[in-house]
């Protein structure tokens, strides 16, 4: 079989620890980069406002806190949810 059979064949559990390990992974970076602006916003609440990189205006500093907190809860809550089928 080649093509999308092939493909469609391949092993769920492969294909589920990986989902499961990416959403872990997510949901780890994306708090650790709340948790950078957290610490900034504590330490100099002046810079909230400014934007995140010199290469684009968008997004600043506060909006790319709450982006990575937000993508952060969504993907534990995904990795919970799935581990949970895992077990049951």
């Amino acid at each position: 079989m080649t093509g999308r059979r092939a493909s469609a064949g391949a092993d769920p559990n492969l294909r589920r620890s990986l989902i499961l390990a990416s959403c872990r992974a997510i949901a780890l970076y994306a708090f650790a980069a709340w948790v950078y602006v957290a610490l900034v916003a504590l330490i100099e609440p002046d810079t909230l406002s400014l934007q995140l990189t010199h290469l684009t205006k968008w997004p600043r500093t506060d909006t790319f806190g709450e982006i990575s907190f937000v993508v952060s809860f969504v993907a534990f809550w995904l990795w919970m949810v799935l581990r949970q089928h895992e077990k049951g």
